[in-house]
């Protein structure tokens, strides 16, 4: 069984911790399997060990969290030293203590914690000294831009470095001089020490250019998977049944999982899922309407893809709309103001309605609670480190969409009455 965890181990009396670093070249033995980071994953088979001649003794604490083994050697002929084998069993806390041949004592605490699966959020970049109040008030995880000039490439980059966000690129199509663009950014990068991320279709992740990009170390490479290259809708569970829709879903995903495979696509790429073009109150988007089941429908088709190719994902142009009939806003349903339930499904949300759509619950879930015509919905924000899914991109791709920032297309106004802004930050207060 595989737990993530938090692998803290430091000298006691220091401000040291033992990682795989040069900060330990110091140390009189030689320990392997030490953690890259402080926040390092580990399950319950991982182990570090200890082979030194100038080890005496190691002890641990708490052998129920932190077990140890000594291999000693059986041939009496040649002076090896032991093997101290440290295994983790199981989340708390402990010391080990490791006396050299001098007979010099040093404990190191342990700390074991479950890791912290952190969502990071994004939104569309709305550029012009007008919206840069609005920029300074909301910090954001990232910024991005999608099929805009050089101009605004450099510009979401140096705007995203100076607010301490990740610079995200959007390519629905093929730019031939994004490569130039890329070299001028990194000049901003580097000097930050920060990485992007840039967004292909999958139709040109196969380009020349996409071969030589893939070399630049400040850029991590997504590929975007449209919803509309599917061949198995995602209300398949209501027009087939839950159980033969879910092994259609698991058919799509596996089709997909194929097609990546060959395009060369492994865990070093990071999976884009483009749910939909705009809300679904607006006429120009796609004909598909999310509820509670089709949400649940998508995460688990993107859910075995990313479980097959070991990648981490990314939830794009995720409409910003609410449900009507609630307490926050009630849209007109007009450019730039429709309706939707994307927002009220991940953060929690109540609306009323006597639509029979909203109340299906093919899924048996728990979160979605009906009481007559009034729908409560919780959180399902949950949902999204289990399944590997990382990044939340908000915002809808067309001009006439609902906007949850500061943006020209909607006169500078927010409309959503900053609901989903408030429901990061209060998602952000209680995970940190």
């Amino acid at each position: 069984m595989e737990i993530k965890l938090h692998l803290n181990i430091k000298e006691a009396g220091t401000n040291s911790y033992l990682l795989n670093s040069s900060e330990n070249k110091d140390l009189p033995f030689k320990v392997e399997g030490l953690p890259d980071t402080l926040s390092a994953k580990y399950s319950v088979d991982d182990c570090i060990i200890i082979t030194d001649k100038n080890v005496k003794s190691i002890t641990s604490n708490n052998t129920d969290v932190i077990d140890l083994k000594i291999l000693k050697n059986k041939n009496i002929f040649k002076q090896i030293p032991p093997v101290y084998k440290i295994l983790f069993k199981k989340l708390g806390s402990g010391s080990l203590t490791i006396v050299d041949k001098s007979n010099v004592k040093r404990s190191f605490g342990i700390f074991l914690d479950r890791k912290k699966e952190t969502i990071k959020f994004g939104n569309l970049l709305s550029t012009g000294s007008k919206y840069e109040k609005f920029w300074e008030k909301w910090s954001t995880d990232v910024l991005y831009v999608e099929n805009t000039s050089n101009t605004d490439v450099l510009n979401c980059v140096k705007t995203s470095l100076k607010k301490g966000s990740t610079p995200c690129i959007v390519l629905t199509e093929q730019k031939n001089n994004i490569e130039k663009t890329l070299q001028q950014c990194s000049v901003y990068l580097e000097q930050s020490q920060q990485q992007m991320i840039l967004i292909l279709p999958i139709k040109i992740v196969k380009e020349q250019w996409v071969s030589r990009v893939k070399k630049l170390d400040f850029v991590n490479l997504g590929v975007l998977l449209n919803m509309e290259d599917m061949e198995t809708s995602l209300d398949c569970t209501r027009t087939m049944g839950y159980e033969k829709g879910l092994y259609f879903l698991q058919r799509e995903a596996n089709r997909s999982i194929e097609k990546l495979k060959r395009l060369g696509i492994d865990n070093r790429w990071l999976l884009c899922f483009d749910q939909n073009k705009s809300d679904m109150a607006n006429k120009d988007h796609l004909p598909l309407k999310f509820n509670n089941d089709i949400w649940l429908n998508y995460l688990f088709y993107i859910a075995k893809i990313n479980k097959a190719l070991d990648c981490q994902a990314l939830l794009y142009s995720i409409p910003t709309g609410l449900l009507n009939r609630n307490d926050i806003h009630n849209h007109t349903n007009t450019k730039c103001d429709y309706e939707d339930g994307s927002v009220f499904f991940f953060f929690g949300g109540k609306f009323t309605t006597t639509s029979s759509f909203y109340k299906e619950n093919t899924w048996k879930d728990s979160k979605l609670k009906i009481n007559g015509d009034v729908i409560t919905v919780e959180p399902h924000l949950d949902l999204l480190p289990m399944n590997n899914i990382k990044y939340m991109l908000f915002g809808s791709k067309l001009n006439t969409g609902t906007t949850s920032v500061y943006s020209p297309f909607s006169v500078g106004k927010v409309m959503d009455k900053e609901f989903l802004i408030n429901s990061i930050k209060k998602y952000k207060a209680k995970i940190f």
